[in-house]
């Protein structure tokens, strides 16, 4: 049986910041065992948890936030992965950890809990918990230093560029082709990043983007801290609504053609994980290393801070078609994207608009 469900904040020496944050789940079964499950979150700006388990564990001590006797289990999720659970075992002082990998239904079985419990997504509250932990309340201590004069220097070329939010519904009020509306993005792919990345200057930007032997993706986004986030985004025209006006208000053609292409391209990269790590790493390396590929878009901090040896995280976005009915399109959206096995998000231009925050 859940206990107790909680977001911790943690104190490290790190040279990004000296403050990280983690999940952690107590449980205890009909046995009196006792069981901590502290689970890696994406968010997590600092040290891993597995670089940090024993500060971690003894911080939570001194707070009283667990009972001495917990058993420790660390957890990390993942897209292309199954989840994976670590026994983690300290000395009698607290130190030295050394880690045992344990199957998931034993973990279910000691917690006595059901799959859902490591399936399920953050729900509002935890991710409430999260973001209020990363805004700083209580106030933390951070590293502090002076920005290098050339991520000034993007920031404000970037800036000199930008396409307002007028513009983009001048254009759609034209009821644009998807040829148009790409090259619109292809001058700002800022508006792109706006939307995606995480944390919101750190990112690189690319256009025609190759997914194997599935064709190119027409614009892609890395971004992330520690595990690299990718978003694979298809946009097609704004001339036409998202649903047929018939009474079976399906998706039109032009749409489902283009959330076909981004699951058949997620297809393939879960078919090919290693390749494709591999790939857009190195892809991420070159820019980095000052080259331009697939029309590379580098945002002011595009040395992104992520380690080439985690997962990624694939995110698929579909952009097209006009809102007729918001209510009823919002829903459709909503239920063919929860019926995909990928994190499929499906926007029409109306909803992707609304969501910027630039004038």
């Amino acid at each position: 049986m859940k206990i107790n469900d909680f977001i911790f904040r943690f104190q490290v020496e790190a040279c990004l910041s000296d403050a990280g944050i983690c999940r952690v789940r107590l449980f205890v079964n009909q046995k009196a065992e006792v069981y901590a499950v502290l689970t890696e979150l994406e968010e997590n700006p600092s040290t891993s948890v597995t670089n940090a388990v024993e500060l971690i564990w003894a911080q939570m001590l001194r707070a009283e936030k667990v009972p001495p006797q917990a058993a420790i289990i660390e957890h990390y999720s993942s897209r292309f992965f199954p989840l994976t659970f670590d026994l983690v075992t300290l000395d009698k002082y607290g130190q030295h950890p050394s880690w045992k990998s344990l199957p998931r239904k034993t973990v279910e079985t000691w917690l006595e809990c059901g799959p859902e419990e490591f399936s399920a997504k953050p729900d509002r509250r935890v991710q409430a918990e999260i973001q209020q932990a990363l805004e700083g309340i209580p106030s933390i201590r951070t590293f502090h230093y002076t920005e290098p004069p050339e991520i000034s220097e993007r920031r404000l070329e970037i800036a000199a560029h930008q396409h307002s939010r007028a513009e983009l519904q001048a254009l759609l009020d034209t009821q644009p082709t998807e040829r148009a509306l790409a090259a619109f993005l292809k001058e700002d792919p800022s508006l792109l990043a706006e939307r995606y990345a995480y944390p919101s200057d750190e990112y690189i930007c690319f256009s025609e983007f190759p997914v194997g032997d599935t064709g190119r993706a027409d614009f892609a986004l890395f971004t992330g801290r520690s595990r690299m986030e990718v978003y694979l985004i298809e946009c097609k025209d704004g001339r036409h609504t998202l649903r047929r006006a018939n009474h079976y208000g399906a998706f039109r053609a032009a749409v489902q053609e283009g959330r076909e292409q981004l699951v058949r391209r997620a297809a393939w990269a879960e078919a090919h994980y290693g390749e494709f790590r591999r790939f857009v790493h190195a892809v991420r390396q070159a820019v980095e290393a000052g080259q331009q590929p697939y029309g590379a878009f580098p945002g002011p901090r595009h040395r992104l801070q992520v380690d080439p040896e985690k997962d990624v995280e694939l995110h698929l976005v579909f952009i097209g078609g006009r809102t007729s009915r918001d209510l009823e399109d919002s829903r459709a959206r909503h239920r063919e994207d929860g019926a995909s096995r990928f994190q499929l998000s499906t926007e029409t231009w109306d909803s992707w608009l609304g969501k910027l925050t630039r004038p």
